[in-house]
């Protein structure tokens, strides 16, 4: 349902709104692209058009949804659950980021009627697909960190075979912490401003331990510093 009222206001029905966030998201390649970039570049420098997701959104509300299918609509519904399942996040107190508050308030409403709304639900399927990819990270680290044992003393010098479980770009910090488990089972977190290696790469490391730490639930992990890369393999 669609009616445009002053400027600046809509009325959409939020179920036909999620569902072409949906399909906007997948009709440009799973990528989110914002209202004012009409322009990209491709490996040879030649420019193309592209379709921000809210202009995508914006055709197929007004065709009515023509081509979204069911399994698209169903996406869109489960972005949708996504960001209405942290109100209980927020209930047990887990820290909640302003985006992802004003996330569960979009959510949470029937009807979309301010483009602000409009155009942040636009982003949403891919912030969506952001925190599955971590949050199977989170589970995979808790795994691995069952059976994780401290390795080394303070200052140890420590050579090890890695497999990278993790890594988070800090903005705060100007760096990335990467968390990976060792050839014997041991879960290590270092930090780096250089190294960028992708989930399930192996690598030869040199590093010196820098401290250990158990968390509430009993999990190791030991943490290293002056990391040095000997050997991709």
């Amino acid at each position: 349902m669609y009616r445009t009222m002053r400027r600046n206001q809509i009325e959409y029905s939020a179920n036909d709104v999620w569902a072409a966030s949906a399909k906007a998201y997948l009709m440009n390649g799973k990528k989110y692209i914002k209202a004012n970039v009409t322009v990209k570049y491709d490996s040879d420098g030649e420019a193309y058009d592209v379709t921000p997701n809210r202009d995508i959104m914006k055709q197929l509300l007004e065709n009515n949804l023509k081509g979204v299918d069911a399994t698209t609509k169903n996406l869109g519904v489960q972005v949708r659950q996504h960001y209405k399942a942290l109100t209980f996040k927020m209930l047990t107190g887990g820290w909640m980021s302003d985006f992802e508050r004003s996330a569960m308030a979009l959510a949470d409403k029937d009807v979309i009627t301010d483009m602000k709304d409009f155009g942040m639900i636009a982003s949403l399927p891919k912030a969506y697909d952001r925190a599955i990819i971590k949050k199977g990270q989170e589970d995979r680290i808790v795994q691995e960190s069952k059976t994780s044992t401290a390795i080394g003393k303070i200052k140890d010098r420590l050579e090890l075979d890695i497999t990278i479980l993790r890594t988070i770009l800090s903005q705060r910090y100007g760096c990335y912490f990467i968390t990976a488990k060792t050839s014997t089972g041991s879960v290590v977190f270092f930090a780096s401003s250089t190294l960028l290696p992708a989930i399930d790469t192996e690598l030869r490391i040199k590093g010196t331990v820098k401290g250990h730490r158990t968390d509430d639930d009993g999990l190791v992990t030991t943490q290293l510093n002056r990391v040095k890369v000997m050997e991709e393999k």
